[in-house]
């Protein structure tokens, strides 16, 4: 390139280190690409700089036990390289209220629940589309997603090269998965947010998805959570009714220490 403002002179480092300048680099791309896929398979669980996928939920409406089911799966799913924004009108935490009267006791409870993990953010509006991240899932608050299910829909997405694949349960819930790029080239080519999923379909189109495919049961929020772990194994259940306290807990010591 002859108008260029600067030369390279010399080999590159990558053709004379090829190895080391490839191990230099993986942690800075991983950090930063959530599609360098293959490094981040290799560390599952760890959280990154750049999520793959940013989940929004709006809670306004919705019970703590509803949040914990659908949002403890998404953290706790297969695909845990993401980041989840927690939208309502959150009350002020150091502010003096009632308890159990408190009109905002749903929230309150919401947050103390997640207020410790890093991948949680509280926010008051729906929080504007990273252009970093690939996806963004709109999840209903009382959908209850399937492990897998964050995996199916980007794979859906890639598979069909769609800027948005939607999964629409027969009482109008739907949950959405956005393509950052199609949604921000739609922005760019209409001022009228009503047109943008129009756009969208026209520039890269719109995969449809069973909702049953991603959900449990009818998608609504059940199974076990925090504040309802289910009944105690039957192991359990005569334990505590035929040793003493004391005694159980000298058994567990002996047998966490025999399992670590």
């Amino acid at each position: 390139d002859n108008t260029t403002s600067a030369w390279h002179l010399g080999r590159s480092q990558i053709q004379s280190r090829r190895d080391a300048g490839l191990r230099y680099r993986a942690p800075f791309v991983a950090q930063r690409v959530p599609d360098f896929a293959r490094r981040r398979d290799a560390a599952p669980g760890q959280q990154w700089e750049v999520p793959y996928v940013d989940v929004v939920v709006d809670v306004s409406e919705a019970t703590v036990e509803q949040v914990e089911a659908s949002v403890g799966v998404v953290l706790r799913g297969r695909t845990p390289d993401v980041r989840v924004g927690l939208v309502a009108d959150w009350p002020d935490p150091h502010q003096r209220h009632a308890t159990l009267d408190d009109p905002h006791v749903e929230h309150r409870l919401i947050h103390e629940t997640y207020r410790h993990d890093q991948r949680i953010h509280f926010t008051n509006t729906t929080p504007p589309q990273q252009p970093h991240t690939p996806y963004r899932l709109h999840l209903p608050a009382d959908v209850r997603l399937r492990p897998e299910a964050i995996r199916v829909l980007t794979g859906a997405a890639d598979a069909h090269q769609a800027g948005l694949v939607e999964a629409v349960s027969r009482d109008g819930r739907a949950v959405r998965l956005e393509r950052t790029a199609a949604f921000a080239r739609a922005a760019l080519l209409t001022d009228d947010a009503g047109r943008v999923d129009t756009v969208v379909a026209e520039t890269h189109g719109v995969h449809q998805l069973s909702f049953n495919r991603i959900t449990v049961g009818d998608g609504h929020s059940t199974g076990r959570t925090l504040f309802s772990p289910g009944r105690p194994s039957v192991f359990r259940r005569l334990a505590r009714r035929m040793l003493s306290r004391s005694l159980r807990h000298r058994l567990r010591r002996r047998i966490n220490r025999a399992a670590g």
